[in-house]
C-alpha cells in the first residue's frame, strides 16, 4: 500500500495524477491512523474488551508506545520541513513514509513490550 501510494504520489506531483492517484494519496494517511488506534484501545475490539485492557500495565505499555512513536513522528516531520526547504517534492514524498514509519513504530513497541512480558524479560 505505502508502494503503491508513493507512486501515486510522485504522479500528483509530476503533474500527472488522476482521481485514482489523489484517492490512493489519501487513502495512506487514513490508514496510518488504524494502528496507533488499536493500540489505544479504540477499535471495535478494544472497546468490547476494556475491561481486559484497562489494568495499570498494558496503560503502561500503551503510553510508552505511543511516545516513541510521537517521537519518531516529530523528528521525521521536522526532518521534511527541512528537506522541504530545499526540494519541496521530496517532502511530499517523504510524508507517507514517515506517518506510516511512525504509526509502525507504534505498533511494533508495544507488540515488543508484549513479547516481554510475556517472556518474563522486563
Amino acid at each position: 500500500m505505502v508502494v503503491l501510494s508513493l507512486m501515486a504520489v510522485s504522479r500528483i506531483v509530476a503533474g500527472e495524477g488522476d482521481t485514482g492517484d489523489f484517492l490512493w494519496a489519501a487513502l495512506l494517511p487514513l490508514c496510518a491512523w488504524i494502528v496507533p488506534l488499536m493500540v489505544l484501545g479504540w477499535d471495535r475490539e478494544g472497546q468490547r474488551d476494556r475491561k481486559w485492557l484497562e489494568d495499570e500495565l498494558t496503560r503502561e505499555w500503551r503510553g510508552r508506545a505511543l511516545s516513541l512513536g510521537f517521537l519518531v513522528l516529530m523528528a521525521g516531520m521536522s526532518g521534511l520541513y527541512l528537506v522541504g526547504l530545499y526540494r519541496p517534492e521530496w517532502a511530499i514524498l517523504g510524508f507517507p513514509v514517515v506517518l506510516t514509519g511512525a504509526a509502525g513504530v507504534v505498533g511494533l513497541r508495544y507488540a515488543w513490550l508484549d513479547g516481554q512480558a510475556e517472556g518474563g524479560d522486563e
